[in-house]
């Protein structure tokens, strides 16, 4: 994966040591935020799948809310706050990207357009 941080050297970039890449939780969260970044590692790329592939399917691209919606009738329904997560990810693994365009919420706030890189 492409460093964040391109011009840093690994040991300076930014919040090093509190981040466990591979569990996707800091260091010293609670035990309890470990155990779900475990549970985590279970799922979540199946998450990300169904994801992109609302993505590839709207090549206009959708704000994480949209993602909600369009998938609420499939049989992979996800919620908002794990949508988010998994965006979140996408973005790091530079699968999505941010299209520069913004969409109203329900709640009447501007939110990203996510679109898949390829």
């Amino acid at each position: 994966m492409e460093s964040l941080f391109p011009d840093l050297q690994p040991d300076q970039a930014p919040c090093q040591g509190l981040w466990d890449a591979t569990r996707q939780v800091r260091t010293e969260d609670p035990d309890t935020s470990h155990g779900a970044a475990e549970q985590a590692k279970g799922f979540a790329s199946d998450h990300m799948k169904v994801i992109l592939g609302a993505l590839r399917r709207n090549p206009a691209g959708l704000t994480s809310q949209e993602i909600e919606e369009a998938l609420q009738p499939t049989e992979t329904p996800l919620d908002y706050l794990q949508i988010v997560r998994r965006v979140s990810d996408l973005r790091i693994r530079g699968e999505i990207e941010d299209s520069g365009e913004r969409r109203p919420t329900k709640s009447n706030r501007q939110a990203a357009v996510w679109r898949c890189r390829w």
